[in-house]
């Protein structure tokens, strides 16, 4: 199984928070990880303003930007397709992040060949719009 991570995916494998060890499990269990191109930058600007806002020190901040770096750089990354990304958030009424992130595993998906992807994201609209579109959603369990 390839688990495909939104970024609020990726941010539960390193800061704690509810449904990190549900989501870490996820990731444990996937045979690989897919992210979107524009994940890291997403991840990087979530942690800058938690640093920002007071929630992180600048040596905590710079360190799970490292972690997640490295991490993104060891995963399947999807390359973005703007067209499909339009098409999507069009369809589904998705901010274009969201669509973006939704394109995403629609084409790890074709990629994967016979494969499960399975989606990961801890955002109720594109949850709703990946199962529209067929993906498996991965959801807590509470």
């Amino acid at each position: 199984m390839i688990v495909y991570l939104d970024t609020s995916g990726l941010l539960k494998l390193f800061v704690d928070e509810l449904h990190t060890e549900e989501t870490r499990n996820w990731a444990r269990a996937a045979d690989a990880i897919a992210l979107s191109r524009v994940t890291l930058p997403e991840a990087s600007s979530a942690i800058s303003h938690r640093h920002r806002t007071g929630g992180l020190t600048l040596p905590s901040a710079q360190r799970l930007i490292r972690e997640i770096a490295a991490f993104w750089r060891a995963s399947t990354v999807v390359e973005l397709d703007e067209v499909h990304a339009a098409d999507v958030a069009f369809e589904h009424g998705l901010r274009g992040f969201d669509a973006v992130q939704l394109a995403g595993a629609l084409t790890a998906r074709e990629r994967a060949g016979r494969e499960t992807v399975a989606f990961a994201s801890f955002n109720l609209a594109l949850n709703e719009a990946a199962r529209a579109e067929g993906l498996t959603v991965l959801e807590p369990l509470d």
